[in-house]
């Protein structure tokens, strides 16, 4: 019972090989070139990476590492948790939320789209942060807040809406463009899109109220294991916080 749980933290906090994307991909993207050498990676910073860069994730040069132990004494474990691996992802999200800050073209944005094969109808795909307020029924016990950002992926209009599930939103992810698009054609979806955004707000209330029940049942599961006596509850923050928006297009022959 709780190794179930446990394993949906893991999925949700990222694996090594998640690891290995995020960092991989971010640095090709910021033109840092990045060579592997069997397990291990080697990561060319210098003087051409961008000064932001350099200062996020405290390197000047070169470095090598892995992503699963064990390492050699040269090399860094690169995991979650690794400054470097926090720092990146602190400057690609500075490089989307900042255009004053914007440094390099990083890819990551708030809001775009792409043609791909991986819809097959128009797809509107959420990154949504889901605040509860976790609140134990004794008197002397604190309430605390916690969070979740999970894509969620819909079809239809607003008011008609279907939701996918998170584990199909989430193969959403990784969907690549695989076709040209104009960019008046952009601009003209994404336009449209926009609009629809506190609609989409107003939608994800319910769905913050399934996922507030979820995490209830969790934690009485993980309670009841562990043989506490002391019950919570779990309420949905509202309004829900919608961190990106992305429309997916089908890829037309």
């Amino acid at each position: 019972m709780v190794a179930a749980e446990l394993q949906a933290v893991r999925d949700a906090i990222g694996r090594s090989e998640d690891v290995r994307r995020f960092l991989d991909a971010s640095l090709r993207a910021a033109g840092v070139p990045v060579t592997q050498e069997g397990q291990a990676i080697t990561v060319h910073v210098g003087n051409g990476t961008p000064r932001g860069l350099r200062q996020s994730i405290g390197r000047d040069e070169p470095f090598s590492g892995r992503f699963d132990l064990p390492v050699q004494e040269h090399e860094i474990y690169l995991d979650r948790t690794s400054p470097i691996v926090e720092g990146l992802a602190g400057w690609v999200l500075d490089q989307a939320l900042d255009a004053a800050a914007r440094e390099v073209k990083t890819g990551a944005v708030r809001c775009g789209m792409i043609s791909t094969s991986a819809v097959t109808t128009r797809t509107t795909l959420l990154i949504a942060r889901f605040r509860y307020h976790l609140l134990p029924t004794s008197r002397d016990a604190t309430a605390m807040l916690c969070e979740e950002i999970v894509p969620l992926a819909c079809t239809g209009q607003p008011g008609v809406l279907h939701w996918l599930t998170p584990s199909e939103s989430e193969v959403l992810l990784r969907a690549r463009p695989e076709r040209n698009l104009v960019s008046t054609a952009i601009d003209q979806q994404v336009g449209l899109l926009l609009p629809t955004l506190p609609s989409l707000r107003e939608a994800l209330a319910s769905v913050a109220a399934e996922r507030a029940q979820a995490q209830l049942e969790a934690h009485e599961r993980v309670r009841q294991a562990s043989r506490l006596r002391e019950r919570v509850s779990v309420q949905p923050v509202l309004p829900v916080d919608i961190l990106g928006a992305y429309l997916l297009l089908p890829r037309l022959n």
